[in-house]
């Protein structure tokens, strides 16, 4: 080996250079990605403060300017959202329903939505192989027994909002969601004050 091969395998300046062009894509993922995550979480925080706020407005039974609560509720939670109008596709979507049925929070089954719809129907249909998110394991989709609307004095009432966050991180939106997207939903569950003229009530035999 010639005397000046040697001398190139000796030399190693701009070795640093070359390593560092190597990792820091890298290391740019994770910062960034990591930013992605926690932005993520912070607009789930977010959405989860304006329901929980949006339902303690709404079981006062007053609707205030508004024609009714169910408004009153969707107009609360959507201005709240609005400052993350430039990331959500479509504009957030709010759900209320009133379940009379149960007589407590912890008798009110969780929402299990379908993961797969495949003619959409909206119905789980073993023969098409739909599937649903079983969140209490018993086996059984629980599906919506209630009855839109904001409901009635000391009515329980379900709240639910959700919308496309759209990520920055094209790689944690296709790993997170579908097309770029994040979809951030929250829920809460409330019973509404005794509100109105409760003197016209007929007790009802047990």
């Amino acid at each position: 080996m010639s005397a000046s091969c040697l001398k190139l395998r000796r030399d190693t300046r701009g070795v640093t250079a070359v390593e560092f062009a190597l990792v820091l894509p890298i290391v740019l993922f994770m910062i960034f990605g990591t930013m992605q995550l926690c932005y993520i979480a912070f607009v789930q925080n977010r959405m989860e403060a304006a329901v929980r706020e949006g339902a303690r407005l709404a079981i006062t039974g007053d609707p205030g300017t508004f024609t009714n609560r169910e408004d009153l509720v969707t107009d609360y939670i959507t201005n709240v959202m609005n400052s993350y109008a430039h990331v959500a596709t479509p504009a957030p979507s709010v759900k209320i329903e009133t379940a009379p049925t149960f007589s407590a929070y912890a008798s009110a089954p969780p929402l299990e939505p379908l993961v797969t719809d495949v003619n959409g129907n909206g119905i789980c249909d073993p023969a098409d192989h739909d599937t649903y998110l079983d969140y209490d394991g018993d086996g059984t989709r629980n599906t919506i027994h209630s009855i839109p609307g904001a409901g009635k004095p000391n009515e329980i009432v379900r709240y639910t909002a959700s919308f496309g966050l759209k990520t920055f991180m094209p790689f944690i939106g296709l790993l997170f969601g579908t097309d770029g997207h994040v979809m951030i939903t929250a829920r809460t569950i409330a019973r509404n004050e005794q509100f109105g003229n409760l003197t016209s009530l007929v007790p009802t035999p047990c």
